[in-house]
C-alpha cells in the first residue's frame, strides 16, 4: 500500500519514515533525508563562514579607521608642538637681538 514498503520476503508491510516516499508496490523506500541534511549542513557552514568573513572585514575596517584617526591626532599634536617651538624660538631670537641692541646703545 501507499506509505509502506515490502521487502521481497516480507509478509507484513513496513511503514515509511516521514522523509521517505513509498508509492504503492515499493520494495525499498525512495529518497532519504540524508541528502537534505547534507545540503542544509553545507548551507549552514557556508553561511557561518560568510558571517565570520564579514565580521573580520568589518573589524579590520574599524581598526584601520582607528589607526588613521590616531595617526591624524599624532600629526596634529606634532604640528602644534612644532608651531610652539618655532614661536618660542623666534621670540627668543627677537629678545636676544633687542638685548644686544640695548647694550650697544
Amino acid at each position: 500500500p501507499k506509505g509502506y514498503f515490502c521487502r521481497g520476503a516480507d509478509v507484513k508491510p513496513s511503514k515509511c519514515a516521514f522523509y521517505q516516499t513509498c508509492p504503492e508496490g515499493t520494495e525499498v523506500p525512495e529518497g532519504t533525508a540524508t541528502s537534505g541534511v547534507i545540503a542544509l549542513t553545507f548551507l549552514y557552514i557556508l553561511m557561518q563562514l560568510l558571517v565570520k568573513r564579514s565580521n573580520v572585514v568589518k573589524k579590520r575596517a574599524r581598526e584601520e579607521k582607528a589607526r588613521k584617526e590616531q595617526r591624524t591626532r599624532a600629526q596634529s599634536a606634532f604640528a602644534d608642538d612644532w608651531q610652539k617651538l618655532l614661536q618660542a624660538s623666534s621670540t627668543r631670537n627677537f629678545n636676544i637681538a633687542h638685548n644686544v641692541n640695548d647694550e650697544e646703545a
